[in-house]
This record gives C-alpha cells, structure tokens and sequence, in this order.
C-alpha cells in the first residue's frame, strides 16, 4: 500500500477541459479558443483532431473523434477537447457550484 510520501508529484504538464464549442464556423474563431486567446492571453500551440481504435478504447467511446486544441501562458498549458461525433449533456443551470 502506498504512503503519501512513497509518490512525489514532480511536474503537471497539462491540464484538460471538455467543451463543446472548439469548432467555429468558417473562419470565425472558436468560442472557447477566442476566450482562452482574446480574454486570458493564451498562445495557440496546436490544434489536431484524433480517431481510432487506441483512442476509443483509452476514452471508452465507440470510434471517438476528438479534437484537442493546446493553449500556452508562460510555462501552465491547457488542452481543449471537444468531442466531434459524441453529444453530452450540458451542467444543468441550477447545479451547485464547485
């Protein structure tokens, strides 16, 4: 059994959120990327959409196709992931907050 001090924590190299609106129409930025961009000064550092089988199995969703979009402020990324063939449920408005 592990002991708090038996793991060590060295570095977080990301951290992910789901959302739902990455893609934009036409040339119009992304809301979530605009936001991200625009509002709080992250630097786009990539934008890439992935499939297959690891992926599916890795996210427990049959043939998931997600796109991950990675943000960069200084040395903290963050990484957008939208869902591109799988429709979630909102947070219902009246949900406590965190």
């Amino acid at each position: 059994m592990f002991s708090q001090t038996d793991v060590q924590v060295q570095r977080i190299r990301a951290i992910s959120l789901t959302v739902t609106n990455c893609v934009g129409v036409a040339r119009r930025r992304h809301r979530s990327l605009n936001f991200y961009t625009q509002a709080l000064l992250f630097e786009l550092v990539s934008d890439i959409t992935v499939e297959g089988k690891d992926y599916s199995d890795l996210e427990d969703i049959t043939e998931a196709k997600i796109r991950i979009v990675t943000l960069r402020l200084g040395d903290e990324f963050i990484k957008l992931m939208e869902y591109l063939n799988v429709k979630g449920k909102p947070i219902p408005s009246d949900s406590p907050p965190f």
